[in-house]
Formats: structure tokens, sequence, C-alpha cells
């Protein structure tokens, strides 16, 4: 079931942070950019 008027995109887009990273220990760094845009015609 849709509804188009509730209709919502969300964007993830992710980094690795080398420089924060340490592979050898197990740690691994990312940063995360998360976009949320509202398509419908109604707040959401």
């Amino acid at each position: 079931m849709t509804d188009a008027d509730h209709t919502i995109e969300i964007e993830v887009n992710t980094q690795y942070l080398q420089e924060q990273s340490d592979p050898a220990s197990g740690r691994y760094a990312f940063a995360y950019t998360i976009g949320i845009t509202n398509l419908g015609e109604e707040s959401v």
C-alpha cells in the first residue's frame, strides 16, 4: 500500500574515516550523512 500524500525520500551517504580507524586493533570509523526529503503535499 502506498500513500502519495506521505511520500518521503531518504538518502544516506557514508564515508570511511581512515585517519580515525585502526584496522590492526579492529577499530573502523565511519561518518554518515542522512537526508530526509518530504515529497508529499502534507507535513510528515
